[in-house]
């Protein structure tokens, strides 16, 4: 598997776990902050590189050699074109929700910048007063907008903006709309604005993974209820007091009009209006103690930048042989009947531009040649080619079918190129090579002269029967002679 899927996938997993762990500290501990951060860690963990790589053995495959052989290749080329169609769609998609995210925002933004108008002196005032309380060192901009939309916290670059609806202004008193307006510094507090950043960019990124819109959808939930307890316990409002504004809001913008862009923090996002109800009636508070303030920051110095490797728990068989492979040229033309017997391949391995080659089994070869039993398809090869060839393994490469097995041979030899012993043993081989080839055209030479031998002796036969043919023709006509008188 390839580098960058392995880390995709490994980041997947890890985010998966962070996200399991989030939604148990959700449902049964019941701390919002804490399962908000760990929601917020697996966004994190989707877009980190990997820093720290951990290798986790893969179990090998078994069976034999040659089925294990042509199922990996016939896997490994289905991956490589499967690898090309899945970025292929992975980029598609990842630029289809980026240019389509940015119109809807682009065109948003236009309408704020034609349409709101700045809130009267009164909101400002509120926002003043409010602002440090709640640990805002920058006052936004408060906004009024005509849209039928619920108010939100809205941030492009430069300063940060909060809407209001007109709607809003007319139907509460500025007392109750007080709340609805500490709720979005509360979120402009909590730098909640670039948490949707954050959201958007793992959206396009990974468009395709339910995980991302399930980890939204929950921390938008969770946010919610920290910004509720982060009104209820800076400013003196009670919980009653604070759920009811919040229903009276929600009442009078019923039916809006208008979705803003994902990455907007509007005052019901998530939904789970039920939840931050109860939440707030019951006065929990989403507290997150010093040891697990301790615990999250070591647990996430630890997660975010690691990633998981699998790799092969056992090499190869060529792998092992080439690597166990000394570097000195073994004694090729040697025969000991002691030794095991070695792998042996065809002698047109030259044409199986597959399938590696190594100096064990050219050992192998030349010990098959010394018997006289190499084969290729049922049929004898001729000794002077098949010596050529292996010869050519040692020295030149002169052979252009041999370019598949060059580089690996040429390393051993390259080790040894200064090493007498192994320039002798060279010398040698050269030598027992032509010995072979006057032996061969002596051998032909013998060959030859019997051939010419028997065809004389057929000639002498041929003329001794002629002659024989003669005198018994002779013989008959004398015969016929004599019976005619």
């Amino acid at each position: 598997m390839d580098t960058f899927f392995q880390v995709i996938l490994s980041n997947i997993l890890i985010a998966a776990a962070l996200a399991g762990a989030a939604w148990a500290v959700e449902r049964w501990l019941k701390r919002p902050l804490l399962a908000h951060l760990l929601w917020l860690l697996v966004f994190v963990k989707l877009l980190c590189p990997p820093l720290l790589e951990v290798e986790a053995p893969l179990l090998s495959q078994t069976g034999t050699a040659a089925a294990d052989a042509s199922w990996h290749s016939a896997a490994l080329q289905l991956w490589v074109q499967a690898q090309t169609l899945i970025l292929v769609c992975w980029l598609t998609g990842s630029a289809f929700v980026l240019i389509s995210s940015l119109t809807r925002v682009f065109r948003f933004n236009r309408r704020i910048s034609r349409y709101s108008t700045p809130a009267p002196e009164d909101i400002q005032h509120l926002a003043r007063e409010l602002a440090p309380r709640l640990k805002v060192k920058k006052l936004p901009r408060i906004l009024i907008t005509p849209a039928r939309l619920s108010p939100l916290v809205w941030w492009t670059g430069g300063s940060v903006r909060i809407l209001l609806p007109q709607i809003l202004l007319d139907k509460m008193e500025p007392a109750r709309l007080k709340w609805v307006l500490a709720h979005e510094l509360a979120h402009i507090s909590r730098r909640d604005h670039w948490v949707r950043w954050l959201e958007w960019l793992t959206a396009i990124v990974f468009w395709w993974n339910p995980l991302v819109y399930l980890g939204r959808d929950r921390l938008r939930a969770n946010e919610e209820i920290c910004c509720d307890d982060k009104v209820l316990s800076t400013l003196s409002v009670t919980p009653r007091q604070y759920a009811s504004t919040l229903l009276d809001a929600l009442e009078h913008l019923a039916g809006t009009e208008v979705q803003p862009p994902a990455m907007a923090s509007a005052m019901n996002n998530g939904g789970y209006m039920e939840q931050r109800l109860k939440e707030i009636i019951m006065g929990r508070k989403p507290i997150i103690s010093r040891c697990q303030k301790i615990a999250f920051g070591a647990g996430a110095a630890v997660i975010l930048p690691l990633a998981c490797l699998w790799t092969q728990s056992e090499t190869p068989v060529e792998t092992i042989q080439i690597a166990r492979t000394q570097p000195e040229i073994i004694p090729l033309l040697a025969e000991e009947p002691s030794e095991p017997k070695l792998e042996i391949i065809p002698v047109d391995y030259v044409e199986a531009k597959d399938t590696p080659l190594t100096l064990e089994q050219v050992d192998g070869l030349l010990k098959q040649l010394n018997s006289g039993s190499l084969q290729q398809k049922g049929q004898k090869r001729s000794m002077e080619e098949t010596c050529r060839r292996m010869l050519e393994l040692q020295t030149g490469f002169s052979d252009p079918t041999l370019l598949p097995y060059q580089e690996e041979l040429k390393k051993q030899l390259e080790n040894h190129l200064n090493d007498p012993a192994a320039q002798e043993q060279l010398k040698q081989y050269q030598e027992q090579f032509r010995n072979k080839q006057e032996q061969l055209r002596n051998q032909q030479e013998r060959l030859k002269k019997q051939q010419q031998e028997q065809l004389r002796k057929q000639e002498e036969l041929k003329k001794q029967l002629d002659d024989q043919l003669r005198k018994l023709q002779r013989q008959l006509r004398r015969q016929q002679d004599v019976n005619s008188i």
